[in-house]
Parts: C-alpha cells; sequence; structure tokens
C-alpha cells in the first residue's frame, strides 16, 4: 500500500482535530494512569501542505529536523524486519525514531534499497542501533508516515518534537479507526479492564479512562485509575519531569477527573502500568473520544 494512497481526507480532520495534552499512584505508591500535546503543531503541518500537492503530504516536515545539525547520509538498507530494524550490508542496525511495530510475527524485511537517513540520537542504543529518520532516496518519502498510516507501526514518542510528532499520530489515528492492519483486531482496553491490559504486557498500546486520582511521592506522579492501587492500572511520570510537561501544555495535576488515552509498553507491577517519559504519550479526551 502506498501512502499516497492512505494520507488522505480523513487524515486531514484528524490533523484539525488533535489538541494533545498529558496524564500515576498516591504518596503511599498506589497505582495511576496518564496525557497529550498541543493542536497548533498540526494545524502548522496542515497549512504548509499546498491543496493537492500529494508528494508534500509524505515529505518530513521542517521541524524535524531543526537546530540539528547531522547531516543526512545516502544508505542502502533492508527492512524493516519485524523488530522495525533496517540492515545495511555490513549488518549495522538503524532504527526509525518514535516507531514501535505493531506486528512482531515473523515476517521477511524488504530488500535492500537506496535510502537517506538523518542521525538524531548521535549515538547508538543499548541494541547497538543507530536511530533517526529515514527518507525514500527517490521521492523523498518519510517511511515512519508510511509504516503509520498503513498500521505497520504505532508511534511512541520518545525523541521528536511535537511538530514533528503531529503527522505521525494523525496518521496513526486515521489508521486505527479505518482498522489498518494490525488496527483490524486490536481494541484499545478500557482502564477499567486491568486483566486485559496485563495480558499486554510487554507490549505497545493505548489505553482509555478516566483518571481518579493523581498523586505523588518524592520521586514519582502517579495517575489513578482505580482504587485497588495493587491490582487496578497506572500511569506513572517521573517527579523531575513536571516543568517539561508543564512547558508543552500539561500540567498533570490538573488530570484529576479528566478521561485520557495512554500510549506507551504495558508493565506490570501491583496491577499494570504504563510509564510516560514524554508529554505526546498522553492526551486528553472529550465525550466523543476525540482529542481536544
Amino acid at each position: 500500500m502506498l501512502l499516497r494512497d492512505v494520507i488522505n481526507t480523513d487524515t486531514r480532520k484528524t490533523l484539525k482535530a488533535m489538541n494533545m495534552h498529558g496524564s500515576g499512584r498516591d504518596a503511599a505508591g498506589s497505582a495511576t494512569a496518564a496525557p497529550t500535546v498541543p493542536c497548533l503543531a498540526a494545524v502548522l503541518f496542515l497549512l504548509a501542505v499546498p491543496a493537492g500537492a500529494e508528494v508534500a503530504e509524505t515529505s518530513l516536515p521542517a521541524a524535524c529536523t531543526a537546530n540539528r545539525v547531522a547531516p543526512f547520509e545516502d544508505r542502502r538498507l533492508a527492512g524493516p524486519d519485524m523488530r522495525g530494524d533496517f540492515t545495511d550490508a555490513q549488518g549495522h542496525l538503524f532504527a526509525q525514531a518514535d516507531l514501535v511495530p505493531l506486528d512482531t510475527t515473523a515476517q521477511p524485511a524488504m530488500p535492500a534499497r537506496d535510502l537517506r537517513f538523518h542521525d538524531i540520537a548521535g549515538r547508538p542504543d543499548r541494541w547497538n542501533r543507530r536511530t533517526g529518520l529515514l527518507l525514500d532516496a527517490g521521492d523523498g518519502s518519510w517511511l515512519a508516515l508510511d509504516e503509520v498510516a498503513s498500521g505497520r507501526a504505532g508511534v511512541l514518542p520518545a525523541r521528536l518534537s511535537p511538530a514533528c510528532l503531529a503527522p505521525l499520530l494523525a496518521a496513526e489515528e486515521t489508521a486505527r479507526r479505518a482498522g489498518r492492519g494490525a488496527w483490524a483486531d486490536h481494541r484499545v482496553p478500557k482502564a477499567s479492564e486491568p486483566d486485559t491490559i496485563t495480558r499486554l504486557t510487554g507490549r505497545f498500546s493505548l489505553v482509555e479512562g478516566r483518571v481518579l486520582g493523581v498523586g505523588e511521592t518524592r520521586s514519582t506522579l502517579y495517575l489513578n485509575f482505580g482504587y485497588r492501587w495493587r491490582d487496578d492500572f497506572t500511569v506513572t511520570i517521573s517527579a523531575s519531569s513536571r516543568e517539561e510537561f508543564a512547558a508543552a501544555g500539561l500540567d498533570v495535576a490538573a488530570l484529576e477527573g479528566a478521561a485520557i488515552r495512554v500510549r506507551g509498553i504495558v508493565q506490570t507491577r501491583d496491577g499494570p502500568l504504563i510509564k510516560v517519559s514524554h508529554p505526546a504519550q498522553i492526551e486528553r479526551l472529550d465525550k466523543d473520544g476525540m482529542r481536544r
């Protein structure tokens, strides 16, 4: 499936509707829940795309490389494989920033092709992968947008700016609602379904629910979605990230009573939890389940 066949009117509507904000356990260390990012970045992205300009819609937003000095490198890479990695002829590994594969079943990687790689991490990660942005060397299309729009990958914010994440999140929303790729048989669990969430341990997932309380210890902020802290779903945020989240428009303390959608890797510790390290991992929802 070509990206230009996927990024359509539905995705434009999703971008216009986006307005992300952000979402722990209590002072006794009990369980909690999760946050989102501002709509302005998505609007600016739309304004930058001339009507009918399909190639522009698939290209990398300038915000993704703003203030970065690393040049693009010409690479011939095969991939992605089931882990989402790309490999060159020498066996060096490359990963796309802020993406996580949704289908982890074994399947052959795409054959080697000419790509352009922009390193945004500066050094390899613990799996010796270089992390960055990948573009098609021929038409300049952004591979990450194609992966997300086709439902083969989800968005897990970590390194990219809100303006760079906006089109990825919009494409994921469109793919999820259309049931494309892995979203065809994946239902977003509710925070009130801890057993269902626990079965997703070790996997990427979205979770939706209403924050019943916001707790805090010296090192951690907790979003609680239930009263049985050792069993219910919880979202944790490092207390040292409070100012960073506030600067992104996400007041964690104000999430009490809010309906949110959180994204991340499900872990289990006194019930299922998701650790949030980036404000774009949390979205505030209105009554209709759309971003606001």
